[in-house]
C-alpha cells in the first residue's frame, strides 16, 4: 500500500440550478492511499462542522465509484455510483436522521490517484422535499 500527501479540493453545490442554490468549497491536505482498485483520502474536517473534537473525512475514488464518509460528532457514510439510491443515516450531537440519497450522474477522471471526480445527486429529506446537489473533488499533488 503506498501513502503520500496531497491536497484535496472538496466543492459542494446545493441546490443545483434552484434560485436557492449555495456552494460550500473546502480545502486541506489529505493522506492518499493507494489500494489495489481504489485510492483513499484522508482529512481532518473539523473546521467544516465548526466542531473542538476531530471529525474525520474520507472520501474512497475507484474505477467508477466515490464513497463519502465521516466520523466524529458527526457520522454519515454516501456511496455513489451511477444509478445507485440509498438511505442515510445521519448521527449529529443533535439526533440521528435519515435521508435518500440516489446518484444521478458520476464522472471520475483519475490518474494514479491524482485528478477529478464529479457527482450529481438528488437527495430526498421528506417524500415531497428534495433537492439535486453536486460535489466535485479534485486532488492534486502537493508542490
Amino acid at each position: 500500500m503506498i501513502k503520500q500527501t496531497a491536497n484535496i479540493t472538496i466543492k459542494t453545490i446545493f441546490d443545483r440550478g434552484d434560485d436557492s442554490e449555495s456552494q460550500m468549497v473546502f480545502f486541506t491536505e489529505c493522506e492518499m492511499k493507494q489500494h489495489e482498485d481504489s485510492y483513499t483520502y484522508a482529512f481532518d474536517e473539523s473546521q467544516l462542522f465548526q466542531s473542538e473534537d476531530p471529525i474525520l473525512g474520507q472520501i474512497e475514488i475507484g474505477r467508477d465509484f466515490v464513497t463519502r464518509s465521516i466520523s466524529g460528532d458527526e457520522n454519515y457514510i454516501m456511496h455513489f455510483r451511477e444509478g445507485y439510491k440509498e438511505r442515510i443515516v445521519y448521527q449529529t450531537p443533535d439526533g440521528t436522521f435519515m435521508t435518500d440519497v440516489a446518484t444521478l450522474n458520476i464522472d471520475i477522471d483519475m490518474d494514479q490517484g491524482l485528478g477529478k471526480a464529479n457527482i450529481l445527486y438528488r437527495i430526498s429529506f421528506a417524500e415531497s422535499e428534495s433537492m439535486v446537489n453536486e460535489i466535485q473533488i479534485t486532488v492534486e499533488a502537493q508542490k
